[in-house]
């Protein structure tokens, strides 16, 4: 289960990398961790706009759904959903059909798990830019968007880094972000789009411990941080 991302890109940073404006321009600001279980906003591109990018909150709830978001995050936590659930959970499953979405970040978390203890590392591209991942979206009666990213099985690099999951994001590259975005394509397309999605060029490395406590968030939590007998991770 993701329930940590990172966007440090400002506004127009992310405009200038995918050449789209913001929805609501006012309303974004970068955050340093993005924490899933504050029903907080994720910047995303869907197939119902294609020259803006708009805001959904985290945590992906059914069309129909008329639960608060704290009700159904406790029930169903849907911060994130396997391919395994794309294929087989009837209500994803539909979205999935008609309603995917490209999730706007600069880097996710994963944990290393030894000796008692855990680790966080923070992952991002080579290039430290923003970057898409694979994403479905529902549209709600209030007319706000709600959102969850899509994992699929690890690749060896995040492996080395993430003992405790078999999972990573399904990274989208810039140059299918309309494929996977539009409705035309077969079913078997947006799968192997997720199964590919593993090769990318990322770094690794691991940050403070205090990215555990929601409370203790600082500007240089993303800074590398040195320990004893854990992989160290590549800058």
């Amino acid at each position: 289960m993701i329930t940590k991302l990172s966007n440090t890109a400002d506004r127009k940073a992310i405009e200038r990398e995918f050449e789209l404006d913001f929805k609501y321009p006012d309303i974004y600001s970068p955050e340093i961790v993005i924490n899933g279980a504050a029903e907080s906003n994720i910047p995303l591109i869907t197939a119902r706009n294609l020259s803006q990018i708009e805001l959904g909150i985290w945590g992906l709830m059914p069309q129909d759904c008329k639960e608060d978001w704290e009700v159904f995050q406790g029930i169903q936590m849907s911060l994130s959903v396997t391919k395994n659930q794309v294929k087989k959970v009837s209500w994803i499953k539909k979205l999935f059909k008609s309603r995917r979405a490209l999730l706007i970040v600069t880097g996710f978390f994963c944990h290393f798990y030894k000796n008692g203890e855990l680790y966080p590392y923070y992952i991002s591209l080579e290039s430290g830019k923003p970057f898409f991942i694979g994403g479905v979206f529902s549209m709600l009666n209030d007319g706000f968007l709600s959102c969850a990213l899509i994992t699929t099985t690890a690749n060896k690099f995040i492996s080395k880094f993430n003992n405790l999951s078999n999972q990573m994001p399904v990274i989208i590259p810039k140059e299918k972000a309309f494929d996977w975005i539009l409705s035309k394509k077969t079913e078997k397309f947006y799968h192997s789009l997720i199964d590919k999605s593993a090769n990318v060029k990322l770094k690794a490395y691991p940050v403070a411990k205090e990215l555990f406590n929601n409370n203790i968030i600082y500007g240089s939590i993303l800074q590398p941080v040195q320990y004893q007998d854990i992989p160290e991770g590549n800058l």
